[in-house]
């Protein structure tokens, strides 16, 4: 009998510490898996409510979830926010005081945005999860659904874009980006001149080519 308690007092010691694993790993894996899909915001308070409700250069911020929240926020505090974009709003894990805020000044892209294209009027107009983005220095033609990466500042609820990088695509695809860009550009009532300039450029070249080649032809011919 006394073998058989302390058999089940090991089975149930074990079955216990064998839960309790399974809940760390669980537990564990969301943390990790929920940092990894963090991005860094930067940028200054333009309205507040409260320490869990404010927005950064015209961002919603809902620091309701947060780990970590700057004491003494206010309006006009320069912040660095880690978390996720959901429908616009900025889902915090973290806040605090942008110490920095010199350095990222000279920075031409302090911000980074990842998600996908919710709105789309133009290569150089789109939104990205809710997010209005202004990409009239790297104008891409995109399609609403597209997974993007977009770099640059935040300025009055409105992305300026340095970069944008469409995600999933790898090889010719990737390649195409600047070659994109030029075909936009060529769109614009500015660029269309140089664009036609480059293309007589072009037409002339073959021309000039053709022509040599018809000469050569009539040298062989004379001399049989």
């Amino acid at each position: 009998m006394r073998q058989a308690a302390a058999l089940t007092s090991i089975i149930r010691t074990a079955t216990a510490s064998a839960a309790l694993a399974v809940l760390a790993a669980c537990g564990g894996g969301g943390d990790s898996t929920a940092a990894a899909t963090d991005k860094s915001f930067k940028g200054t308070v333009t309205s507040f409510d409260n320490a869990q409700s404010f927005s950064v250069d015209g961002i919603p911020v809902d620091a309701s979830g947060a780990n970590a929240t700057a004491q003494g926020l206010s309006t006009g505090s320069r912040v660095e926010i880690e978390g996720e974009m959901v429908n616009g709003t900025i889902q915090a894990r973290r806040v605090e005081f942008d110490d920095d805020s010199a350095t990222d000044d000279s920075r031409s892209d302090p911000n980074e945005l990842d998600g996908r294209v919710t709105a789309y009027n133009s290569p150089t107009s789109f939104s990205v999860d809710g997010i209005p983005v202004d990409a009239s220095a790297a104008p891409m033609t995109l399609t609403v659904g597209m997974h993007v990466e977009i770099h640059g500042t935040i300025s009055n609820g409105t992305m300026v874009a340095s970069s944008v990088k469409i995600e999933g695509r790898s090889g010719d695809d990737a390649s195409r980006s600047d070659d994109d860009r030029n075909d936009d550009n060529c769109t614009t009532s500015t660029a269309k001149s140089s664009c036609e300039s480059e293309k007589d450029d072009d037409s002339e070249d073959h021309k000039d080519s053709h022509d040599d080649n018809d000469k050569d032809d009539d040298k062989s011919e004379s001399k049989r």
